[in-house]
């Protein structure tokens, strides 16, 4: 599936749909970091796009069922290169590449 707006970074791709496979308490704590990235980046970004971020409650993306995930993962959409290198170097230092999962995800074996 090459349709997503963040497929055309294949690290930024893998560190997003690794996240769903993160134990749930660990995964808030890194979007807490990534909002608090967006806000330093743009404060008003989030408030400024949030209504045209889609609502595929039915079909939609594995996020789309967490407010919190939702909320980021459209919200970088609107960010430019730089915040999402700058999330992807944020994620890439806060995930433990000796974790057995994200060791697969991160190689691309899951």
């Amino acid at each position: 599936m090459n349709n997503r707006w963040y497929d055309y970074d294949d690290r930024l791709s893998r560190y997003i749909e690794g996240l769903r496979y993160i134990p749930s308490f660990e995964r808030f704590r890194l979007v807490q970091g990534m909002m608090w990235l967006i806000t330093e980046y743009q404060d008003d970004l989030l408030d400024r796009y949030v209504l045209d971020f889609p609502m595929e409650i039915n079909n939609g993306h594995w996020y789309d069922r967490d407010p919190y995930l939702w909320l980021v993962i459209n919200g970088l959409q609107y960010g430019n290169p730089q915040l999402h290198h700058q999330v992807t170097a944020y994620l890439s230092e806060k995930l433990d590449d000796n974790n057995a999962i994200w060791g697969q995800i991160a190689m691309g074996s899951h």
